[in-house]
Parts: structure tokens; sequence; C-alpha cells
């Protein structure tokens, strides 16, 4: 049941006719977990296990980076993700401001695995809502980022700058 719902809730924000994610050959994707900064306590969410980069393995090179860190030159594309990185509502979220940081070089997909306000302002490509950090989320965003499933989710929140 959890697959089913996880599958019929991933929204492609911005970007649906970038997906699936293609590289060049010999290009990486690079994953960056932005930390969750705990506003939201959500406990669970802090402590689920982090398995975005397992997951993309099975259709790219996958390379996970920190938030922060030096891409490599042979980077395709990069994935950025993370549940709670928003400290208040007059700025970007942290994810958000890592998209900045990184869109200037590189394409970029931002990933919200909470409140799709993480999405608000930010430059990424593709923007995707996936709303919850559940193992089952997850694993449909990755599907969706690799073609074997089609986003049919809707934002269910009006005003975010997108």
């Amino acid at each position: 049941m959890a697959d089913q719902i996880a599958g019929a809730s991933v929204t492609v924000v911005r970007g649906a006719e970038l997906l699936p994610l293609v590289l060049a050959p010999g290009a990486v994707l690079a994953v960056v977990r932005v930390p969750d900064v705990g506003q939201r306590r959500a406990d669970s969410a802090r402590h689920a296990p982090d398995l975005v980069a397992d997951l993309l393995q099975a259709g790219h090179p996958v390379l996970p980076l920190p938030a922060g860190g030096d891409l490599p030159h042979d980077v395709g594309a990069v994935v950025v993700y993370g549940y709670d990185t928003r400290t208040n509502a007059g700025s970007p979220s942290a994810a958000a401001a890592e998209a900045v940081r990184i869109a200037r070089h590189h394409p970029v997909v931002q990933v919200a695995f909470g409140d799709p306000d993480d999405l608000a302002g930010s430059p990424a490509d593709v923007l995707i809502a996936a709303y919850s950090p559940h193992p089952a989320s997850v694993a449909s965003v990755c599907r969706v980022l690799s073609g074997h499933l089609r986003a049919q989710g809707a934002v269910p929140v009006k005003g975010a700058r997108w």
C-alpha cells in the first residue's frame, strides 16, 4: 500500500520534460543530501536511512557528496535533496541554497522529501515534491528519475515561488 500511495503522490513541480535523467557516456550522477535543520521536529524523518544513492545506482554511476563540497568534472547532473532544510519562511531553504551554488555549473534536480516549501526559490532545472522520507517515497522518486514511473501527484498548496 505504501508503494502505491508514494507512487501516486510524487509530484514534478517543474522540469518534467527533462525526465528521465539521461547522462552522457562516462558522466556521473552526484547526489547531495542537505542536512535537516530540525525545525519540524520529525525525528522519524531525521533518522530515516538515506537510500537515494543506492536506489539510483541501478541506472547511473552515482557519487554521494556532502553539501558544500566540490564537484568533480565528470558530473553530468546533481540531485540535491533533504527533508527539513528551511529555517524560516522569508529565506530559501538550505537545499535551495545548495541548488543555487551548483546550478551555475551543472544541471540540478532538487527533491523535497517533506514540505514542498523547501523547493521555493530554487533555480533547479527539475523540482520534485515527495512529501515524505519514507523508503517507498524515496523509491518512487528514484523510479521517476530513471523513467520507470510517471509522476502523477499535484502540489496541495499554493503560493510558493517555483
